[in-house]
Order: structure tokens, then sequence, then C-alpha cells
């Protein structure tokens, strides 16, 4: 019986830790753009892009912290949905939230 809780337990355990599965990756905003129907668009210095939609619950509390970032000339840490993603490249619309470093 107990051979069986365990082998229960292995299947379930990796499918609960990726439930809350992100990528973070630190960045510094070259550009910040707001516009074409209210989508914020962020450069960011190492060559990658984000955009959050204005429908995002998050989107007012994300440009403030990207705005004061930008102005101080200090990194946030972008957290995105995806965890197998790199931090470069193309444009990323997975924005989970940012952090204000």
């Amino acid at each position: 019986m107990k051979k069986l809780v365990l082998l229960i337990s292995a299947l379930f355990v990796p499918s609960i830790s990726l439930a809350d599965s992100y990528k973070e990756c630190i960045e510094n905003t070259s550009r910040v753009y707001v516009g074409d129907e209210g989508i914020l668009w962020l450069s960011f210095k190492n060559g990658g892009h984000a955009l959050v939609r204005p429908d995002d619950p998050d989107f007012k509390n994300i440009l403030t912290i990207v705005t004061a970032a930008h102005m101080a000339d200090r990194s946030i840490t972008v957290r995105y949905i995806d965890p197998t993603s790199t931090c470069s490249g193309s444009v990323r619309t997975d924005v989970r939230g940012v952090w204000l470093n």
C-alpha cells in the first residue's frame, strides 16, 4: 500500500511544481512606448522586447514601475508566464509582473 501511495504521489509532484513556474529576466529599458490602442511596449537594452495590453489587470502598476525604473536608470525584473523561454529575442507577450530592482 505504501508503494502505491508513493507512486501516485510521484506522478502528481511534477505537475504541481510546474503550476507556478515562471521565468524572470533582469532588464534595463532603453525605450518605453504607450500607444496603438493603449499597448505598453518595452524595449530592452539587451535587444529584447515585451508588450502589455491595456486590459491586463496589472497594466497601470506595471506602467508605474517601468516609468520609475526608466527615469531612475534602474533595472527591472520582468516575470514571464512561460518558464521555458529565453530572456532575449522576439516580442514577449506573456508578462506576468515586474519587480523594481
